[in-house]
C-alpha cells in the first residue's frame, strides 16, 4: 500500500513539472482572420490573411487531395490556392456610399507551417484592390483651391467562415492622397498579421468582422495631420503589408508532443507510453463519474466477491470505450454539416441532461 502511494505521488509530481501541452495559440479548431485596409485616392487595397489551426488544416488537406492518394502534390496545392483565393475574395463585402464595390484579386500565397503533434497549420495571404467609382470622387467637394476633398462612407465586412471561432481583426490605414475619419477599426493591429497573438488572446480574442469609416480623398498628406483631427485621423507612417516581414504563429512545441509524429521511435517509447496511459487511466478511474460510487455501493450491499467486482469493472470499461468511439464517430459525421466547436456545447448539454 505504501509503495502504491509513493508511485502515485511521484506520478503527480511529474504532472506538476510537465509543461503545458498546447496546439495553435488560438485553439486547434480555430480559423483566424486578418484584414488590413489601405486607402488611396482612387483605390482601396485589402491585405487579407486566413490562418487555419491544425484540425481545419487536416480537413482542407482532404479537400486538396483531388486524386485521393493520401498526399497533396504541388499541383493540387496550386489548384486549391487559386480556387480558395477566389472564394475568399467573394466573401469580402465592400460598400462605398451604399454601393457594393467588388475587389479584384491581385496576388495569393499559401504555405503550410509546422503545428503541434506533427500536424501542419495553413496560412493563406491574398491581396486585392477595389477601384473607387469616378462619380463618387467628384461629389461633395469642399475646401480651398488646391485642398479640395470629397467624403465617402465606406463599410467593410468579412463573411468568410462565419461559424468558425478564431481571432478576427481589421485594421484601417490611409495611404497617399487620402485620410480616414470616424473609423470603427484601429490603425494598429494587435497580432502582427496573426503571427504574434497577445498573451490573453484565448480569453479576450478580437472578433471584429465589420468596419466602417469615412474616406476623405484629394487631401495632400502634408496638409492633413492628427493635430487637426485628433480623435479620428490616422497618420501615414505605418507598416504596409508588402513590407512587413513574413513570420509564423508561435505554436508551442516540445519533444513530448512531437513523439506522436515520429515514424521511427526507439524501443523504450512504446512501453513508456503504455505506462503513462495506464497511469492516466488510473487517475481517470478515480475521478467522479461513470456511476462508480453506485457500483461500489451495490457490491458492498450485495456482499459481492472479487469475481463480481472484476466482471463489473470489465463491463464499465467496455461500455465506456464503446461510448467514446461512438461519440467520436458521431462528431466526425456531424462535423460535415456543423463546425466542431459548435458541436461540443450541444453534446455537453445533452450529457448534462442525461445525468439529470
Amino acid at each position: 500500500m505504501k509503495s502504491a502511494l509513493l508511485l502515485f505521488l511521484a506520478f503527480f509530481l511529474c504532472l506538476l513539472t510537465c509543461p503545458a501541452i498546447l496546439a495553435h495559440p488560438m485553439g486547434n479548431y480555430s480559423i483566424n482572420h486578418y484584414s488590413r485596409i489601405l486607402t488611396f485616392e482612387h483605390t482601396i487595397r485589402i491585405h487579407y490573411v486566413i490562418d487555419m489551426a491544425e484540425i481545419p488544416t487536416v480537413q482542407e488537406k482532404v479537400e486538396m487531395d483531388s486524386n485521393h492518394d493520401m498526399s497533396v502534390s504541388k499541383q493540387e496545392q496550386e489548384a486549391y490556392r487559386e480556387k480558395e483565393a477566389d472564394r475568399l475574395v467573394q466573401g469580402i463585402v465592400l460598400n462605398v456610399d451604399r454601393v457594393r464595390i467588388r475587389p479584384m484579386l491581385s496576388s495569393a500565397e499559401m504555405q503550410f507551417q509546422p503545428g503541434a503533434g506533427g500536424l501542419d497549420t495553413l496560412r493563406i495571404s491574398i491581396d486585392m484592390d477595389a477601384a473607387l467609382p469616378a462619380d463618387a470622387a467628384n461629389k461633395d467637394r469642399s475646401g480651398a483651391p488646391g485642398s479640395q476633398q470629397s467624403s465617402d462612407a465606406v463599410h467593410y465586412a468579412d463573411t468568410n467562415f462565419p461559424d468558425r471561432k478564431g481571432w478576427k481583426e481589421i485594421v484601417v490605414n490611409a495611404g497617399p492622397g487620402s485620410a480616414i475619419r470616424d473609423s470603427t477599426a484601429p490603425a494598429e493591429d494587435r497580432s502582427r498579421e496573426l503571427t504574434n497573438f497577445p498573451a490573453d488572446a484565448a480569453i479576450h480574442p478580437s472578433i471584429e468582422t465589420e468596419a466602417a469609416f469615412t474616406l476623405v480623398r484629394f487631401v495632400p498628406a502634408t496638409r492633413f495631420s492628427t493635430a487637426s483631427h485628433p480623435a479620428t485621423a490616422i497618420t501615414l507612417g505605418v507598416d504596409r503589408p508588402e513590407t512587413m516581414p513574413a513570420k509564423r504563429p508561435k505554436t508551442p512545441r516540445d519533444a513530448f508532443t512531437e513523439l506522436i509524429a515520429r515514424k521511427n521511435v526507439s524501443g523504450w517509447v512504446i512501453p513508456f507510453a503504455m505506462v503513462v496511459a495506464f497511469l492516466f487511466g488510473c487517475v481517470h478511474a478515480l475521478s467522479p463519474g461513470h456511476g462508480k460510487t453506485m457500483v461500489a455501493a451495490y457490491l458492498v450491499g450485495a456482499r459481492g466477491t472479487v469475481r463480481h467486482a472484476v466482471l463489473l469493472g470489465v463491463i464499465v470499461t467496455v461500455t465506456h470505450t464503446i461510448g467514446v468511439f461512438a461519440l467520436g464517430i458521431l462528431t466526425l459525421v456531424w462535423a460535415q454539416w456543423m463546425a466542431p466547436e459548435k458541436i461540443y456545447p450541444i453534446l455537453g448539454v445533452a450529457s448534462g441532461l442525461c445525468i439529470v
